[in-house]
């Protein structure tokens, strides 16, 4: 199990999703059929082939068989389900949690890019503005982990203004 789970890991990382399903799947059985790790992975490499069904259904699994298991990564793709699958509403709800919880600001970008794609342009902007005061202060390890999504909230900063 560890060796597998271990390349299922290394496929998901190098976008091989179709190999880490299966390697993911093979490792879900006897006493680890509800391992809160490889429940997740799979559920990544669903979402990575685009199977957001199936993976929305792994997540509901995953949290009815650890209802304890809390996991930001987990959180922030179920909301991610959510949005493929059309459900914005439900989709908002869940990235209004993960703005303030999640380790990181993919979770606020995220929720400030629907929420634009909703029309609450200036509720979007709020959530840009939060995270650009929180990166002026963040140290630089923390803004280099989360540069594409700082990037993200200056650029869109910028064109509030311009516009």
């Amino acid at each position: 199990i560890e060796n597998r789970s271990r390349l299922a890991a290394e496929s998901l990382a190098l976008g091989d999703f179709g190999n880490a399903e299966g390697l993911y799947a093979s490792c879900l059985k006897g006493p680890h059929k509800t391992d809160a790790h490889l429940m997740l992975g799979l559920a990544q490499a669903q979402f990575g082939r685009a199977d957001h069904a199936a993976a929305k259904a792994s997540l509901e699994r995953l949290i009815a068989a650890n209802p304890e298991s809390r996991s930001s990564d987990g959180h922030l793709l179920y909301a991610c389900c959510l949005e493929a699958r059309g459900d914005t509403q439900g989709a908002l709800n869940e990235f209004a949690i993960l703005a303030d919880s999640y380790p990181g600001e993919e979770g606020r970008a995220r929720y400030a890019q629907l929420l634009q794609r909703s029309g609450r342009e200036s509720e979007a902007q709020t959530v840009y503005a939060g995270m650009l005061a929180r990166a002026k202060v963040a140290p630089r390890y923390y803004q280099r982990d989360n540069r594409e999504w700082i990037d993200l909230a200056r650029a869109q900063a910028a064109t509030a203004r311009q516009g």
